[in-house]
Order: C-alpha cells, then sequence, then structure tokens
C-alpha cells in the first residue's frame, strides 16, 4: 500500500487503503463515527467494509513463518490490524462507536458462539472514570523525562502529560482523544528500563 489514502486514478475519488464493501463489519454500529471521528483517513472511507484486497503481497509475518503460523493481528485501528494480518491471517481492531474490538466477513462469516457474551462483561466501560498513569516513575522510562514535547498533539480532554484522564464511559473510551493513547494502556507495565 502506498498510503493511507491515494487518489483513485478509475473513480477520481480518494479511496481509504483497507476500505471494501464486499466485506462489512460484524459489528452492528461499529464504523467510524464521521461526526466524532479526529483521523481524517477514516473520515475518507464511503463504507465500513474492510479487507486486505489493497495489499498485493504477503506479509512479512507470513513471509517469516513460511505460512505455518497462525496470524491474529489487534489494533486499535482498523488499517493497522488488517495491513499486519494481510490475506493470511485475522485482524481485529477497536471501533470507537461500537466501543468493542470488530472484524469483517473477510476473515469470518460470523461470531463464534462466546463473544456476545464476553462482549456482556463490559471490559471497555470499565475503564471509565480511570487514568492511564505511569506504573513507575518518569526516570524510569526511555524519554520519561521529555513527556511534554511541542509536537505531541492535545487531544481534547487527554492533555499531552501523564496521567491521561479516560472521563465518562459515554465518551472517553470511544469517541474523546486519541486511540493510541487508550491502545498503549498497557505498554508502561513493559517499558520501564530494567
Amino acid at each position: 500500500m502506498i498510503g493511507n489514502v491515494w487518489l483513485d486514478r478509475e473513480t477520481g475519488e480518494v479511496a481509504y487503503n483497507i476500505e471494501d464493501a464486499r466485506y462489512p463489519l460484524l459489528a452492528e454500529g461499529g464504523g467510524v463515527d464521521k461526526r466524532t471521528e479526529i483521523d481524517p483517513t477514516q473520515k475518507a472511507a464511503r463504507t465500513d467494509g474492510r479487507s486486505p484486497a489493497a495489499i498485493l503481497v504477503s506479509t512479512l509475518l507470513a513471509l517469516h513463518t513460511r505460512g505455518l503460523a497462525k496470524i491474529f493481528a489487534v489494533s486499535i485501528e482498523d488499517r493497522g490490524a488488517v495491513s499486519m494480518a494481510g490475506h493470511a491471517g485475522k485482524a481485529f481492531w477497536f471501533s470507537k462507536s461500537a466501543r468493542q474490538f470488530v472484524t469483517t466477513t473477510s476473515y469470518y462469516q460470523g461470531h463464534a458462539a462466546w463473544v456476545p457474551a464476553w462482549r456482556a462483561k463490559g471490559f471497555v466501560a470499565g475503564y471509565a472514570g480511570t487514568r492511564w498513569e505511569l506504573l513507575a516513575e518518569p526516570t524510569t522510562y526511555d524519554f520519561g523525562d521529555r513527556d511534554d514535547q511541542p509536537f505531541e498533539v492535545d487531544f481534547p480532554g487527554s492533555g499531552r502529560v501523564f496521567a491521561h484522564p479516560f472521563g465518562a464511559a459515554d465518551d472517553a473510551i470511544s469517541r474523546r482523544g486519541s486511540p493510541s493513547d487508550r491502545s498503549a494502556m498497557r505498554l508502561p507495565r513493559i517499558s520501564p528500563r530494567r
């Protein structure tokens, strides 16, 4: 893929890299909410369907394991998961509008029987009213002394420095702030220098 979006020469329209109307999401209401989405490339998509059709080669994971590995790619963004899973794996990403991990019919024809019960437990909502905090002193992290840089984006409600509040379940977990903040929630557990 050449980028997140490109100009489709045949249609003359902007194309989102993994958009594919042939493969709808398996989660109702899991598409991009263009009213609240902060990523302009996500807003470019004209359909909620996603697939690796634009990927013309095998992914590195598939090549490295000679096709013997089971590949499951999980990301906070659809294009992160799909580009890693490619054609050989399975892709899951967090839908901010549905507040759950989703996939498309490109990877599965339906959900496994256990998925609805797992979703009903409300793990994502459990972060409401909490904050993403470092688990150790900032000095124990690489670049821990550089938490506030001019190039960092001040996402609404999250701020640029730790701790980042998640706020209420109705907006903080899914619609407000940086998807990257949420996806990296567990990284501080493995990031401090030893």
